[in-house]
């Protein structure tokens, strides 16, 4: 696997009794590149408008070793990477195809860009 293996699902949540977004990815080990969860924190703190309301982050098990990468211990250009997951609570459409019209798509597209 190369780059984040980045992976989306739509998931219950019961707690809340709804369905959310868990986003799966592995993010590179890095104290300089702060995790996405901490990321969405500091826009919702600075009311940055149009971003997802991130419920929970962090990595997966960070104690084992089985969700650290270990390519980079052989090759000198490759970064380490840990898992991670996050959920979000507001979730999009799921396909291109299904929006209304053009117009809709653009007024998406604008609202992300902005955030």
């Amino acid at each position: 696997i190369t780059g984040r293996a980045t992976r989306v699902f739509k998931v219950w949540e019961p707690e809340s009794d709804t369905f959310v977004l868990l986003k799966d990815s592995w993010r590179v080990n890095s104290t300089s590149i702060k995790p996405e969860g901490k990321v969405y924190a500091r826009l919702h703190a600075k009311s940055v408008r149009n971003i997802p309301t991130c419920l929970k982050a962090g990595d997966v098990n960070p104690t084992s070793s089985f969700h650290r990468t270990l390519t980079q211990l052989h090759d000198d250009s490759l970064r380490s990477h840990i898992h991670y997951r996050l959920t979000l609570k507001e979730i999009c459409v799921g396909n291109i195809t299904d929006f209304n019209d053009t117009k809709e798509l653009i007024k998406i597209l604008r609202d992300a860009l902005i955030g």
